[in-house]
């Protein structure tokens, strides 16, 4: 049963990423991609993209976390048109079987409704990464539609 091995716990973001580096203490541009809230910010930096691009389009955004009680997760699950797309964001430029384990997890469980999953990094390009997971770099993410 998905329903119960789910954990049901809410996560909150600051959409205002210059209040957020401001309650960080990060003053300079070389500090947003260091230290122990790098990889927060820039999650936050993806959701804000993905609810203005809901915004601008004039829809209301169902976008979700998902995490198992076995510690499977994915960042963002956007549903779209009785679809969904599972993301997961890493300050990085690499990608390895690690850091896609929960989108491939979340890709099995629920096939029928997952055309692509995303690996969005700080990748220069994208890359296939499994049948239905690619690399999103982060620059494209800034530059066009994905959802």
């Amino acid at each position: 049963n998905l329903g119960k091995r789910l954990v049901k716990t809410p996560k909150v973001y600051f959409l205002d990423t210059g209040f957020l580096c401001y309650l960080n203490g990060i003053t300079q541009t070389h500090q947003v991609f260091k230290g122990p809230t790098a990889g927060s910010l820039l999650e936050t930096v993806v959701l804000g993209e993905l609810l203005r691009e809901f915004y601008a389009r004039g829809e209301i955004p169902r976008i979700f976390w998902w995490r198992t009680s076995d510690g499977q997760e994915v960042d963002f699950v956007v549903e779209r048109r009785g679809r969904l797309i599972p993301m997961e964001v890493k300050l990085s430029t690499q990608q390895n079987r690690e850091m896609i384990r929960g989108l491939v997890s979340f890709v099995e469980l629920f096939r029928s409704e997952v055309e692509r999953a995303y690996l969005v990094n700080m990748a220069d390009r994208p890359v296939a990464l499994h049948d239905r997971i690619h690399t999103l770099p982060c620059e494209v993410l800034l530059r066009r539609t994905i959802v």
